[in-house]
């Protein structure tokens, strides 16, 4: 699970978690998320261009509206997008399906890696206009 701050401040998620501050990078994410390493476990939070913490522990949300299936990594990607306005990119390691949340909600369900890029360019980046 990767959380993307934006405004709202994560600071004690932060803390709670593995301090990293590391430029992100393919490796440094895939290195993260490998089964076998301490961080595995938990979210990553990123500001900008850096991942500032792993194995962060998220707020649950108390939503009933969410689908049996379901596990914790959703109830914990729908818990801080209540609480913040970050957003949140949910990857399942059993189905490799891609989802999103934010305000609450999931944005977006089974989305591939171009959808994934396009949501996060119009969400993060904002066009000059010019």
């Amino acid at each position: 699970m990767i959380v993307i701050q934006r405004e709202t401040g994560l600071r004690s998620y932060k803390e709670a978690g593995i301090q990293l501050k590391a430029e992100v990078s393919a490796p440094l994410l895939m290195s993260v998320f490998n089964p076998e390493s301490p961080m595995h476990d938990g979210a990553v939070i990123m500001q900008n261009t850096l991942l500032e913490a792993a194995g962060c522990i998220l707020p649950l949300t108390e939503s009933q509206m969410i689908l049996p299936e379901m596990g914790t990594r959703h109830r914990a990607a729908l818990g801080i997008t209540e609480e913040s306005d970050a957003i949140v990119v949910v990857i399942s390691e059993e189905r490799g399906t891609i989802i999103t949340a934010e305000n609450g909600r999931f944005t977006n369900m089974d989305m591939d890696e171009m959808k994934l890029r396009r949501y996060l360019n119009e969400r993060l980046f904002i066009s000059s206009g010019d």
